[in-house]
């Protein structure tokens, strides 16, 4: 017995060593992949078209599918990840991925926490797709390397099949995605998936993904507000100014902040009406049917229900996001509209816009949340956060934007003029 533990003793204390040196040598002081700068309004509009072109829900039960993605369109997406990864994680993964003729060469590199041996995890691995009779589509980790340490492929290989193992039976959302998959195939510049998912694979995974965006407080207050806005609804003029819903909104949430975070109040606050301009009612995600409809009716700034709804839908996606997505999605839609839609619409962005700075105001930190709700539970007046529109070109087709605007510095300068009436507005003085 005294051997057994000794021997013990000796292994852990063996293992401990190595684990040591393996760490220490896989921290660098430089990253192998540079940091990506924030996507721009294409790079979104690439990743918004690849998610419309390929939805799950679609596909009935037993269906297989095929999807294909691009190199960039892939690496856009990995970039896009990392930026709304949750906590810590925020950021710190940059990657870079190469498609080539049945072959993947990823590299990585997480940006570590202040420590005393360095700053940077690297890590290059080859992937290579096998088709055989037995496993078609099959994915074989070639090569893997972290830091300088190159590991053997007789250890590389177990340690990957273990960490797939340990997820399949540790995360059931891991394992019906990983049942589904009937193969991956790398090409020059794409990759290829095939998968076939049932119904309660789809929702499993969609509710996962929905808890990774909306924390269990969050939860709860989504469901309060969209209850008061169940009731607001059928007390609505026949005309409603976007302050008939701000004020009651505001004043629940000022109540619920007794006893809970004010900015994530403030964040439902958002997010219901955001969704609620977009004829969607939050709850349904959490299948809360208890609840008494919710009267859909459109809701006017400044005598306009365009305007309103831009600037909802902008604090919204602020809420859950950030501003500069919310920003760049919101000059997306301009663009589109002016290839044969509405048009480009400066007092739309004017709208966008203030929807974007009343949000950041808003969640910045609790003394400010706690600020902006006893201002927007007595709302008198609109212009107290909507800018002024006088002056703002509208309705300019494709051509006329792209003359008059597209790169020039009368876009910066009209932007320019937007964002300083909306620093003068008296909510924020």
């Amino acid at each position: 017995m005294i051997r057994i533990i000794k021997w013990l003793f000796i292994i852990c204390f063996l293992l401990g060593i190595l684990l040591g040196v393996l760490t220490v040598s896989s921290i660098d002081d430089f990253a192998i992949v540079e940091q990506q700068e924030e996507l721009t309004s294409n790079e979104l509009k690439r990743v918004k078209r690849f998610i419309q072109e390929n939805k799950p829900q679609e596909l009935k039960t037993g269906e297989t599918a095929n999807t294909s993605i691009s190199q960039q369109d892939l690496n856009l997406a990995l970039n896009y990840i990392s930026e709304k990864a949750p906590g810590s994680f925020k950021g710190r993964l940059s990657s870079n991925v190469i498609l080539d003729e049945k072959q993947a060469y990823v590299q990585m590199s997480f940006h570590l926490p202040k420590n005393p041996f360095g700053k940077y995890i690297n890590i290059t691995a080859t992937l290579q797709s096998e088709k055989s009779n037995q496993n078609s589509g099959a994915i074989k980790l070639k090569s893997l390397s972290l830091g300088s340490l190159d590991l053997p492929a007789i250890i590389a290989k177990p340690l990957a099949e273990y960490t797939h193992k340990i997820l399949k039976d540790n995360i059931a959302e891991y394992n019906k995605l990983s049942q589904s998959l009937q193969s991956v195939s790398f090409s020059k510049q794409q990759l290829t998936v095939n998968y076939m998912l049932d119904e309660e694979a789809i929702n499993s995974i969609k509710t996962q993904l929905s808890s990774l965006v909306i924390s269990a407080e969050l939860k709860e207050a989504l469901i309060a507000q969209t209850d008061n806005l169940s009731k607001i609804s059928y007390q609505l003029s026949s005309r409603p100014s976007l302050n008939e819903l701000i004020r009651p909104m505001f004043e629940l949430a000022e109540i619920r902040s007794t006893e809970n975070n004010p900015v994530i109040e403030n964040k439902a606050v958002f997010v219901t009406l955001g969704a609620y301009v977009l004829n969607k009612n939050i709850s349904e995600l959490f299948e809360e049917i208890d609840q008494k409809p919710i009267k859909v009716q459109k809701i006017y700034l400044i005598k306009r229900h365009d305007l309103s709804k831009h600037l909802l839908i902008s604090a919204a996606i602020t809420s859950l996001a950030d501003s500069s997505l919310a920003e760049s999605i919101g000059l997306e839609k301009e663009v589109d509209d002016s290839n044969g839609g509405s048009g480009f619409s400066f007092s739309d962005l004017a709208a966008d816009l203030a929807g974007i700075r009343l949000a950041e105001y808003a969640i910045k930190n609790e003394e400010q949340a706690r600020l902006i709700q006893k201002k927007l539970a007595v709302i008198k007046f609109e212009t107290d956060y909507m800018p002024s529109i006088s002056h703002l070109p509208e309705g300019l087709n494709q051509q006329q934007f792209n003359k008059d605007y597209l790169n020039t510095a009368s876009y910066k300068t009209t932007e320019l003029m937007i964002k300083q009436r909306i620093d003068q507005l008296v909510i924020y003085r």
